[in-house]
């Protein structure tokens, strides 16, 4: 199955966690593909034809990242030609996980996809000081993926 990660990151945790998620899932027999906001075109999203994406993206001042919204966006503008049927919604944080608000993104933008009710919120650092821009995932980021990544494909079954 194809499976399309959308995802936006600004210090590397969130790009981190996708390619991680994407190696899982290609472990799991499944052709995945990453698209950064910044890197591509909702277009070339849709060409791919993803049966399933993961979406994800660092939060920004209590708020999903503005370029993984306004991707959303387009992409629900360009909603005709998808064939995305599932999703699944992961976050890097120091202060608010803001899973939920992606996943009402999503629902409003492309309302006939189903969307796994878990998420991934992986908390990168407490925000401050020194640590405020480093890429600091938990030490156990991996085992909570892992988990989420295979909730996610036993919901794609």
């Amino acid at each position: 199955m194809k499976i399309a990660i959308l995802y936006d990151s600004r210090y590397g945790n969130t790009e981190q966690l996708a390619e991680f998620l994407g190696e899982k899932a290609k472990d799991g027999g499944h052709e995945v593909q990453l698209f950064r906001t910044k890197k591509t075109k909702p277009a070339n999203l849709l060409a791919f034809q993803p049966v399933a994406i993961l979406v994800g993206g660092p939060t920004h001042f209590g708020q999903p990242a503005r370029t993984l919204r306004k991707y959303i966006e387009k992409l629900g503008k360009l909603r005709q030609a998808s064939t995305m049927q599932k999703a699944a919604v992961f976050n890097c944080y120091t202060g608010d996980d803001v899973s939920i608000t992606i996943q009402n993104q999503i629902s409003t933008a492309l309302p006939k996809i189903e969307i796994l009710e878990k998420t991934l919120p992986i908390r990168t650092g407490d925000g401050t000081g020194e640590n405020w821009n480093k890429v600091m995932l938990q030490n156990n980021w991996k085992e909570e993926a892992s988990s989420f990544t295979l909730a996610f494909l036993s919901f794609l079954s």
